[in-house]
């Protein structure tokens, strides 16, 4: 998915919180320092696991509002068309502040 956020493009594969979460609990367990803080990410994807069985089954039967966005391997290109970082990143972001989006991800040409 490619997002235009605040006059910048964002590009990654469209995710789930409760993987958001994991993904960034891994990288932190591999992170010097960064394993502290890998079980508060953990326990959040836990309770969005548990919520994915009543709350969007409860979707279709009352308003309910997503806030956030998730993006892996995700990248902010540049006007230039560059891409920053090279390697993609775990993003997230709030809906309300998307000003578009088109289906499909950027890539860098090599």
């Amino acid at each position: 998915m490619t997002l235009w956020v605040g006059g910048s493009v964002v590009s990654g594969l469209l995710i789930g919180a409760a993987e958001f979460f994991d993904g960034v609990a891994d990288m932190m367990e591999r992170s010097p320092g960064g394993d502290a803080f890998a079980p508060m990410f953990r326990q959040t994807a836990d309770v969005f696991r548990e919520q994915v069985g009543t709350e969007f089954r409860e979707a279709f039967e009352a308003p309910y509002t997503l806030a956030y966005i998730h993006l892996k391997d995700a990248r902010v290109f540049s006007p230039s068309g560059g891409a920053m970082p090279q390697e993609g990143f775990w993003w997230r972001g709030r809906i309300d502040k998307v000003d578009g989006f088109t289906i499909g991800s950027l890539s860098i040409a090599r």
